[in-house]
This record gives C-alpha cells, sequence and structure tokens, in this order.
C-alpha cells in the first residue's frame, strides 16, 4: 500500500524475493521521486504473517493498520519528524 504526502511517496510492504514467500518483516519505506525508494524502518518483525497494510495521512503523521496472522488487526499511529 502507498501514500503520499507532499512530494514524498510512502510505502508500506513485505520485502522478499519469492511469490508466496513469508510475510514478514513489514516495512515502510519512503521515495521523494516515485523511482527509488528507501527503507526508513521495520515497523513489525513477528515470525507469522503480516500483510494487507493500509496507510492513511494525518496531522503531520502516518496511521499504519494491519493484519496479524489473519487472526488479529494491528494499528500503528507514527509522528513524521523532518530534518
Amino acid at each position: 500500500m502507498s501514500f503520499t504526502i507532499g512530494n514524498d511517496l510512502f510505502l508500506c510492504c513485505n520485502l522478499v524475493k519469492a511469490n508466496f514467500g513469508k510475510r514478514t518483516p513489514l516495512t515502510l519505506l519512503v521515495s521523494t521521486d516515485g523511482v527509488n525508494f528507501q527503507k526508513i524502518m521495520d515497523l513489525d518483525t513477528h515470525d507469522g504473517e503480516l500483510s494487507y497494510p493500509c496507510i492513511k495521512a494525518y496531522q503531520g503523521g502516518l496511521l499504519v493498520s494491519y493484519t496479524y496472522d489473519r487472526h488479529n488487526i494491528k494499528l500503528l499511529e507514527l509522528e513524521l519528524i523532518r530534518d
């Protein structure tokens, strides 16, 4: 799932190398040009399935929700700090 704030494009995904590979960790990335992405952080590293992320901008931050082993939904509130 991706979302744009200003000129920044945020992407939340599982960086896996195989189709139907592990769905962990769940990673947040950012791009200023829409082509090249830089990893910001791993949002969750649980050794299970972290899937179906959704990103929503709010008052200078991001809300990120995702399923946790397809049994629960987690919600993270992230504050964006600009240099």
